[in-house]
Parts: C-alpha cells; structure tokens; sequence
C-alpha cells in the first residue's frame, strides 16, 4: 500500500481492519490528468466488475476520488450509482469539495470520520 493510501486508511481509525481494497474510478492511473485523458479508455473494459466485487466484500464503501478533469467528471457519480445499487446501499465520504464531489485523501486531514454521502445514500448511515 503507497503512503498515501496508507494515510487514508490510518484517517478511517478502524483500528485493526482486517482488508482494505482501494479502487480506482479509471482502469488507467496517472498522477498528471493530461495524460490520464490522453488515453483512449482510461476506464477499461472490466473496471467496473472488479469495482463491483470489491465493493460486495465491503463493509464500509468511502469515495476520495478528488475533482477529475472535466471530461472525466461523470465517472464518479457513474461508480457510485453503481457501487451504490441505486441509492440502496450507504456509500461515505471522508469529506466533500465546494462542488459536491469527495474531497481526495491527499488533501485532507488527519482527524476525519467517514460520513453518509447522501447525494448517493438513501439508506441510514452505519453505526458502531
């Protein structure tokens, strides 16, 4: 797991997580958004059946996706419709940019509790 991930994780405070998956919106991954958009289909052909996957052996689903390039700004809401099976199953965030769209791990803080996404929730937030 990068540090970078690893500092998301740590920010769950879920103290001994026994798995974390971390998936990605495009099958395709760059640092630098013009070359993710370069790409013919960043997304992939099977992106979304392993998203899927993942997200069935879940027991909390946090997006941190972060602002996409413009082109690539429908993939979010996209996954999260899916991953959400329609608004049926809770999906969180760790916190959400001026936008609407899930603030990315990079840029946040070390303190932050996951959070009922409800722009993709209908469903009552998980309680521990």
């Amino acid at each position: 797991m990068t540090p970078l991930w690893q500092s998301a994780v740590d920010m769950l405070q879920l103290g001994d997580m026994v798995r974390c998956g971390v998936g990605n919106s495009c099958a395709y991954r760059a640092t630098d958004q013009k070359r993710l958009i370069a790409v013919p289909d960043p997304v992939g052909p099977d992106n979304d059946k392993y998203l899927i996957e993942m997200s069935e052996r879940a027991a909390l689903i946090v997006f941190a996706y972060g602002l996409p390039h413009k082109s690539l700004r429908y993939r979010g809401p996209e996954v999260a419709t899916l991953i959400s099976r329609g608004g049926t199953r809770a999906l969180y965030v760790l916190k959400l940019c001026k936008d609407g769209t899930p603030s990315h791990p990079l840029y946040l803080k070390e303190n932050l509790k996951p959070s009922l996404w409800r722009a993709f929730s209908d469903v009552s937030p998980i309680t521990k």
